[in-house]
């Protein structure tokens, strides 16, 4: 039924109108295509002549919302712009926004872009979330739309034809710009559905282990940097390697060079591999336990190869040998199949089932000192292997089968895998390690877009929601390429970019606000976003009030950044004459001047030149003997140490004073 606008004031229900006396709802009746009798809520009754209208009510007669409450003048104080300048900038750098704009139109592709922001941000495709999760995000469409907007867009405006056309479209562009072949890895999965008289859930194998009917698809990726080249919708009943052979001669028919197919478990049949030789590709494919090939690999070389230095074939602890052999004891396909023991895998995984079957074990022993009888005592499904019960009812014991744990655990660490062509076990490992870019691609589709959960009732809203997550995940792989290169993490990354926002100011107009960090700086210059176009999508935000604007989104040519330059200070502009001169060594050339002697010469010139003397001593002038013997002369002889000769002491000096007086009066003293 949507958000009933409880808060809003009161409206008369209108006359072509019903209400539910049981409930309160009211509602209104017409027919679909089928001519069936559909009701449909519009809002809930207050009194029998008033009630509060919902979503659908605003959605469907938006007149009569206008006439009741006027166009509503609130606007949000902040924009979210961040993810939606990521998106629009990966959209035109992958030139997947103007192929939507040709397959979908203006006004449906932004609609599309909207959701498939809805799916990166909130991690799912529950519409109904959508109005509270992107409420204050910058949108591609002008406004935001309801969830009953887009269950009718999904059913009625992206139709399966529209949707294989951008699958077309898509994959010609990939064909264009493989100019070197890649290796193509692909996956299938499925999902719980619960439609019914539909012509896609059928019973089968469902990863809820539910008695479910279920739908499944394909997905395929480039292993070089996971990038989403194409996807299929599939019936629930077919398994992975029927519905192969609609994407392999889908992928053959577009022209795409790619130098071979890697495949997963699910993929080991020999009318896979047939299939893939016929239209000329090559295949590395993980073989399941049970294929003859790994029986017959394992019995002959599992101690040849377990911890043996000579069969190492890298640093990760894996060890490997190679022999062309017959794949499955059904068929006549051979191939160059790989034995390999991953040394840490096998250790670990040994030791969690050693402990397992030991914990068992103890839990049993400790119901048997409990008193347990025989017939009370049970072993889990999974322990029955390693574990036997004994003894008799009222003694019973517990034994553990140590021949069948062993086994269990000699098994542990090895895989099997199948090349079309011989290579060494070490090339054959190496083009396997592909598959790990697109495993986290699959895994980012299920975790990061909500793909594992279906909550549409309609083959063709499947069709549609599945497609718009394939958008989703080109957007979202652009981006976290992106922050792979910066070395940032992507979740993280999407929860900062929220802090870049448009401000409402005063004059009822949105301004940038250009305070991100330097993180995001870097993130944003590997799209070519900038301030400007911060500023610019301001502007864009407020021109659409004007009921005159365009419905395409688009990146100004002017702001295109500048090169990036190295670090340190930016080299001269060479004179386009000076252009091929050669380049001179390190150091100040020979002959040239430092900055100081420069700066000297240049004072001495300004002083008046000295005359020039002739050659010889001037005349009257001394030489530097004489000028000695003059200064030795003109200064006093020093005297020798004691009292000069002929001088008299003090006491001599008083003495003689004293006898003059007493002469002098002729009296003694």
């Amino acid at each position: 039924m949507g958000i009933v606008f409880r808060n809003q004031q009161e409206i008369p229900i209108p006359d072509f109108a019903y209400v539910n006396a049981s409930d309160g709802r009211v509602f209104t009746i017409h027919r679909d295509e089928r001519n069936k009798r559909q009701h449909i809520t519009i809002g809930w009754a207050t009194s029998k002549v008033t009630m509060h209208p919902n979503e659908n009510f605003k959605f469907l007669y938006p007149k009569l919302w206008a006439q009741y409450y006027g166009e509503s003048r609130l606007q949000p104080r902040e924009l979210h712009v961040g993810l939606y300048g990521l998106t629009l900038s990966a959209g035109w750098k992958t030139g997947l926004y103007p192929m939507l704009q040709k397959d979908f139109g203006p006004l449906n592709a932004n609609a599309v872009l909207d959701y498939a922001m809805f799916s990166i941000r909130h991690r799912a495709d529950s519409t109904d979330l959508m109005r509270d999760e992107m409420a204050q995000q910058l949108l591609f469409s002008d406004s935001l739309r309801s969830d009953s907007w887009y269950s009718d867009f999904f059913e009625n405006q992206l139709s399966a034809d529209i949707i294989h056309q951008f699958r077309m479209d898509w994959l010609k562009r990939f064909a264009a710009q493989g100019g070197t072949k890649v290796w193509l890895c692909i996956d299938g999965s499925n999902n719980d559905c619960t439609i019914s008289e539909s012509h896609i859930a059928e019973p089968g194998n469902s990863k809820s282990h539910k008695a479910v009917n279920i739908y499944s698809y394909m997905w395929a990726v480039s292993s070089k940097d996971g990038r989403p080249v194409t996807w299929f919708l599939n019936n629930g009943g077919k398994v992975d390697a029927k519905a192969f052979e609609k994407m392999i001669r889908f992928l053959a028919a577009a022209g795409i060079e790619i130098e071979g197919v890697i495949l997963d478990r699910g993929f080991a049949d020999e009318g896979v591999m047939r299939l893939i030789r016929e239209l000329g590709y090559r295949y590395v494919v993980m073989l399941k336990s049970s294929a003859l090939a790994y029986k017959t690999m394992l019995e002959k070389y599992a101690e040849t190869i377990r911890w043996k230095v000579a069969h190492v074939i890298n640093d990760k602890g894996i060890f490997g040998v190679e022999e062309r052999t017959r794949v499955f004891a059904s068929g006549t396909e051979e191939a160059c199949v790989g034995l390999f023991f991953d040394g840490i895998r096998g250790c670990r995984k040994s030791v969690d089932d050693i402990a397992r079957v030991l914990k068992s074990r103890q839990e049993i022993r400790a119901q048997i000192l409990g008193g347990k009888k025989l017939s009370k005592l049970k072993i889990a499904s999974d322990m029955k292997s390693y574990l036997k019960l004994t003894g008799t009812e009222d003694a019973p014991d517990i034994e553990l089968c140590t021949e069948r744990l062993q086994q269990a655990i000699d098994g542990h660490g090895f895989n099997a895998i199948a090349s079309s062509e011989d290579l060494p076990a070490e090339r054959i490992s190496e083009i396997y390690d592909y598959r790990d870019i697109s495993e986290k691609q699959f895994s980012a589709l299920k975790s990061q877009l909500g793909a594992d959960v279906t909550r549409v009732h309609d083959d063709q809203r499947i069709e549609a929601k599945l497609a718009v997550c394939f958008i989703a995940a080109v957007i979202r792989t652009e981006i976290e390429l992106a922050c792979r290169k910066l070395e940032l993490d992507t979740n993280k990354s999407f929860r900062e970019v929220d802090r870049t926002v448009l401000t409402l100011m005063p004059n009822d107009e949105y301004c940038a606000v250009h305070d991100y960090s330097k993180r995001m700086a870097l993130l944003y210059a590997e799209f070519g976003l900038s301030d400007e176009h911060l500023d610019f999508f301001a502007q864009e935000v407020n021109s659409r009030r004007n009921p005159v604007h365009s419905q395409t989104r688009t990146m100004p040519l002017f702001l295109t950044p500048a090169p990036k330059r190295k670090p340190g200070r930016p080299a001269k502009k060479k004179d386009p004459e000076e252009a091929e001169m050669p380049k001179r060594k390190p150091g100040r050339p020979k002959g040239s001047k430092n900055k100081k002697t420069l700066e000297r010469k240049a004072l001495q010139a300004t002083l008046p030149a000295p005359v020039k003397r002739k050659p010889g001593r001037p005349k009257g002038s001394k030489n530097k003997k004489t000028l000695e013997r003059e200064a030795l002369l003109a200064a006093p002889p020093k005297r020798g140490r004691g009292r000069p000769k002929g001088s008299k002491n003090k006491s001599t000096l008083e003495r003689e004073k004293r006898e003059a007086r007493e002469n002098k009066s002729g009296k003694p003293q």
